[in-house]
């Protein structure tokens, strides 16, 4: 099939659908992205990203120079590793419960933010926004159908479904595939570091991230990010703020200031019942959080105390159950719409780009002639599988030991049938020019 008859259809714009429409426009691949909004304004989106070096590497390889250089400019080296303390901050060892440091070691911290206005960046109006997918539907010719909400309807060669842990794409290729809500949650916030702040908090929150594990179930996590803003020539200025902002003024969608992040996780017999703690307001679950750390060491109570209220929302913990390979077609899968998992290990957004990354490679070998559609994704797929799967199973490990509980569905036969590959495809090589 030739280069410029081949055409992609993109479902979801978050940073996986970005960075693989960044790579096909790289290659000079013909997409579409469909999204509900331009603007993501999620309570997650309000935080930052830390990205392992696969995830680094998958930027390198599918931005132009240009925006890979402004990725670098506005991003940070993380600390080395991260600290497990007891709620005292005694430092804890491996033998007292401690993950190995290769479990919090990350190479680039990026506000999210920022690397939406990075990925966004040349895409134009091949994103659709207020498209909402409803249905797609294979033609005798291998061409699929999408249907939209409106009634509107577009024709694709290859379709992707990166529209996250509640993928309608994924719904109705692999119906029978289930994301299990774990019933922890947990309880998240800013302290904006102010000078005052900065003179007040302890100095080991503002210098590397903190894990501290409680008696009970529980933990609370705390990390500085320290914002950074440079212009790119010939780009404009990546780092400001952007719609969330203007709608929601305050802390909680300020791209320009520091901030320490808290996040208490709970498991769910901690926790009020799901259906009163899914209704509290900010003050409410903020009153939750700021009574479990009571009896901690007076550090951490000084931090929550100073936690901007604004900021302050709560998180589902979920995660995908690993399954077998399914029949590869022209419609495909990618980041949380087939391997969503726990925040414990801080994967969801390496995997994403990675899984873009092999993508793009599978797609350039179709456009150039060297592959089959069918033979080329179901390269991408094994591969996909195989990472995602892992660190799904990795995160819900950590997620496991951080709150001192069984997640059952992890332990039948078949999450574990979900780890035996088929016989694996030959994979596809880099070409991307």
């Amino acid at each position: 099939m030739p280069q410029q008859s081949l055409s992609v259809a993109i479902i979801g714009a978050g940073p996986g659908g970005l960075a693989l429409a960044q790579g096909l426009g790289k290659a000079g691949i013909t997409y579409r992205i469909y999204d509900r909004d331009l603007h993501r304004e999620d309570f997650m989106q309000a935080f930052r990203l830390s990205l392992r070096d696969i995830g680094v590497d998958a930027l390198q390889e599918l931005l132009n120079p240009e925006l890979y250089a402004a990725f670098l400019a506005t991003s940070g080296e993380t600390s080395d590793g991260a600290g497990f303390y007891d709620r005292d901050l005694n430092l804890l060892t491996p033998s007292q419960g401690a993950p190995t440091r290769d479990d919090f070691t990350f190479a680039r911290a990026v506000s999210r933010i920022t690397l939406r206005q990075i990925l966004l960046a040349n895409i134009g109006d091949r994103l659709q926004t207020g498209r909402i997918f409803q249905a797609y539907r294979e033609r005798p010719d291998g061409r699929i159908d999408l249907e939209f909400s409106d009634g509107s309807t577009e024709i694709c060669d290859i379709l992707v479904g990166a529209d996250g842990v509640a993928s309608r794409v994924r719904a109705q290729l692999l119906p029978h595939v289930r994301t299990i809500d774990t019933g922890a949650r947990r309880i998240a916030a800013k302290v904006r570091l102010t000078d005052e702040n900065r003179k007040v908090l302890d100095p080991l929150f503002l210098e590397r991230t903190i894990i501290a594990k409680g008696s009970r179930g529980n933990n609370l996590f705390i990390s500085a990010y320290n914002h950074r803003h440079q212009d790119t020539k010939g780009l404009g200025s990546f780092g400001g703020n952007d719609s969330a902002f203007e709608r929601q003024p305050g802390l909680l969608f300020d791209n320009s200031s520091s901030y320490v992040m808290w996040a208490f996780s709970a498991r769910a017999d901690e926790l009020p019942p799901a259906d009163v703690l899914e209704t509290l307001d900010r003050r409410g679950l903020f009153s939750i959080a700021e009574s479990a750390v009571a009896n901690w060491h007076p550090a951490i109570q000084t931090l929550v105390e100073r936690t901007d209220r604004s900021t302050v929302g709560l998180i589902r913990i979920r995660s995908s159950v690993p399954f077998e390979a399914w029949e590869t077609g022209a419609v495909t899968l990618l980041g949380d719409a087939v391997h969503s998992m726990t925040y414990f290990r801080g994967q969801g957004a390496t995997t994403a780009l990675h899984d873009a990354r092999l993508l793009t490679r599978a797609i350039s070998a179709i456009a150039s002639g060297r592959r089959q559609v069918r033979e080329a994704l179901a390269a991408y797929e094994h591969e996909m599988r195989m990472t995602g799967f892992r660190a799904v199973r990795e995160s819900m490990d950590a997620c496991e030991r951080a709150l001192d509980f069984r997640q059952p569905e992890f332990h039948q036969p078949e999450f574990q049938a979900g780890a035996v590959p088929l016989e694996p495809p030959q994979l596809i090589p880099a070409h991307i020019s």
